[in-house]
């Protein structure tokens, strides 16, 4: 059971990095944006956080599927934030708010 037990926790670990680092590339583009980054970043967010960004879409009239390209620099930078809430609804699903923002703390000092 140790193994199982190993891999559960390297998986675990695997998935938290990639949220903080999403969250972190969707800050950063807030804070320096440019076209490609904001497309790259959303992307990457929405992998990590599928349903709680969708739900967050949904919930704000963002109902219809439009490709990156069709989307406007001003909307794309508008879903920064949006998908930015997605991660963290996922990160307190997964791991808590305490923690997650301790991990936010931690990458951001680095």
């Amino acid at each position: 059971m140790g193994n199982l037990d190993n891999l559960k926790e390297i998986k675990d670990t695997e998935e938290n990095r990639e949220l903080i680092e999403s969250y972190m590339r969707l800050q950063k583009q807030k804070q320096n944006p440019s076209r490609t980054g904001m497309v790259e970043a959303l992307s990457g967010a929405k992998y990590v956080a599928s349903e709680e960004i969708t739900i967050l879409e949904i919930e704000q009239g963002d109902i219809y599927r439009t490709p990156w390209c069709e989307i406007s620099d001003k909307d794309l930078f508008r879903k920064l934030s949006q998908y930015q809430k997605g991660l963290y609804n996922h990160a307190i699903k997964k791991i808590g708010k305490d923690a997650f923002e301790e991990l936010i703390q931690k990458y951001a000092g680095m």
